[in-house]
């Protein structure tokens, strides 16, 4: 709105015989007026001026009977208040003309006019200005209906914001509370099974359900870090895709009745991909399309280049499309499927086409669905290609990890509980360990083992710490002072920088949370190996 004011003054400025003005509009209640923008005004008639009432002002005799008012007799005009007479005297003005802004009947404001040589205002000025203010006031009138439309706009965005909030929270509560009932129920029973003296197995059968459900709780967790932060993708040149689409869609379809189609071109241009979240999108889509066809059916792969180059040197993209056979989509519900929570099927969890959304953007890509009811649907990712020379290395973990175990361990966790298990995995492989609760702890302890020579083999750090010095910062200080130290991050903000790409942050290896013993104790041996790589002969760190 206040462009348009602007606008509106330099118009009457240059088109009109006035130099001085200034435009008034009237507040909600219809009491009072407030110059809200104005020309060649001096501060002192401003601040004399700025709030004017609609009764017995000059300005609002203009309101009420919707023509040009003017006075020509400023010193004995009563319509004008004392400060204001004076503050236009010492200034040399001698006549005020107020011009009505009205728009369908209502008034709006006014342009005041103030000048310092006496001229009656003929009566085609007078129309004139008339015809001046109806045009500003039907501009300002749509500027606000704009503004209106625009707020209200904004709180129904909010409002659906708010609802989808609501859904996404229910959702996870309810999925949290039957994981939490599983791992609560199967140790609470193992542990009155073990007070009953009742054989090993059993509980062992019990610890292994409350396992798989916490697992299944990590993997949301995951995915809905995915979709909401957008995946910090590790993108490496491939030419690979063909195969990593094929492998996951055959193992998201085992043990169902649905049969697989691929139509793959040979020719697939290089993508710059992250290959864990990729796999995981097309695992989605295809599980989305087998729960979508309970009576079986095909679903169909096609993956095939597309010419969509912005120049003539542009790498084409590859357009992957999952096409399903089952009962479709309705219409209502289409424009929703990329909503978190937003599942018809009561198989699913709500966040698979999320997650997918997500891990295409962060791609770079695009996702869209089609669909007729009884005719299937079909989800069409588009992801750009890349000039970068694909490199296909790829680490082997499948060997055995031939590393040296045992040690000084340095432990930086600010949860006691988890230090405490922590500790117990570092113990249970040899390790003599040191706890520390933040970077600041960890940092004087690599002090002192280097004051008394007794350095550490392993260092797991934290990557966040609450109110302290976290693992980002605190790792170039600690390999500093202990350069062959390997160095783990740990956390449950897997999605970070500095767990998608630790090695640029100074650390050898990556362990998220949640984790396992076994998974613990790879990342330990993983981190000693590169660290030992790092440091032999001919290679640099």
């Amino acid at each position: 709105m206040a462009d348009l004011i602007e606008r509106a003054l330099d118009a009457i400025v240059a088109y009109t015989r006035f130099p001085c003005c200034g435009l008034f509009q009237l507040d909600a209640s219809g009491t009072t007026l407030e110059m809200v923008g104005r020309r060649n005004v001096s501060a002192e008639v401003y601040a004399s001026a700025r709030y004017l009432p609609v009764d017995g002002s000059l300005t609002g005799h203009a309101i009420k009977r919707g023509c040009v008012v003017t006075t020509s007799d400023i010193s004995n005009d009563s319509r004008l208040d004392p400060p204001t007479k004076r503050a236009l005297a010492r200034e040399g003005y001698v006549e005020v003309a107020s011009v009505p802004l009205i728009y369908r009947g209502k008034a709006l404001g006014t342009i005041n006019l103030i000048y310092q040589a006496g001229n009656t205002l003929s009566d085609d000025e007078r129309d004139t200005l008339l015809g001046i203010g109806q045009t500003i006031a039907i501009a300002l009138a749509q500027r606000a209906a704009e503004d209106e439309r625009s707020k209200l706009q904004e709180r129904v965005r909010k409002s659906e914001q708010l609802e989808r909030l609501g859904l996404l929270a229910g959702g996870l509560a309810h999925d949290f509370n039957n994981f939490l009932t599983c791992i609560l129920g199967s140790l609470s029973l193992g542990k009155d099974l073990l007070a009953q003296g009742c054989e090993p197995q059993e509980v062992a059968e019990l610890l292994d359900g409350a396992e798989k459900a916490s697992q299944r709780a990590a993997a949301l967790v995951q995915q809905l870090l995915t979709f909401s932060k957008g995946g910090a993708p590790v993108l490496q040149a491939t030419t690979r895709l063909a195969a990593l689409i094929r492998e996951s869609a055959e193992f998201s379809v085992h043990g169902s009745s649905v049969r697989l189609a691929f139509d793959i071109a040979s020719d697939l241009t290089p993508v710059a991909i992250d290959a864990a979240q990729i796999s995981r999108m097309v695992q989605n889509l295809v599980i989305n399309a087998v729960q979508a066809s309970p009576e079986g059916g095909t679903v169909t792969i096609e993956v095939k280049n597309e010419p969509l180059r912005m120049a003539s040197d542009d790498p084409t993209w590859v357009r992957i499309v999952v096409a399903d056979q089952g009962s479709g989509i309705a219409p209502e519900v289409l424009p929703h499927v990329f909503d978190p929570y937003f599942s018809t099927k009561s198989g699913g969890n709500g966040l698979g086409l999320p997650t997918v959304q997500s891990i295409v953007v962060a791609h770079g890509g695009t996702v869209e669905a089609t669909s007729e009811v009884g005719k299937g649907a079909t989800f069409i990712v588009r992801l750009p290609g890349t000039v970068h020379q694909p490199s296909e290395q790829v680490p082997d973990v499948s060997q055995p990890l031939h590393t040296p175990a045992g040690g000084r361990a340095l432990l930086m966790d600010d949860d006691a509980a988890i230090r405490s298990l922590a500790q117990e995995f570092l113990e249970r492989d040899g390790y003599e360990v040191v706890a520390t609760a933040d970077g600041d702890e960890a940092v004087r302890a690599c002090q002192e083992a280097v004051e008394t020579h007794r350095p550490f083999a392993i260092a797991l750090l934290d990557l966040t710490i609450v109110g302290g010095m976290g693992g980002r910062e605190a790792m170039p200080r600690i390999r500093a002072l202990i350069p062959s130290i390997a160095a783990v991050v740990c956390s449950g903000y897997s999605e970070d920088a500095a767990m998608s790409q630790y090695a640029q942050h100074g650390f050898d290896a990556v362990l998220p949370k949640p984790y396992t013993l076994q998974e613990f104790a790879t990342a330990i041996r993983l981190a000693r190996r590169a660290r030992s790589h790092s440091l032999a002969p001919g290679t640099s760190d």
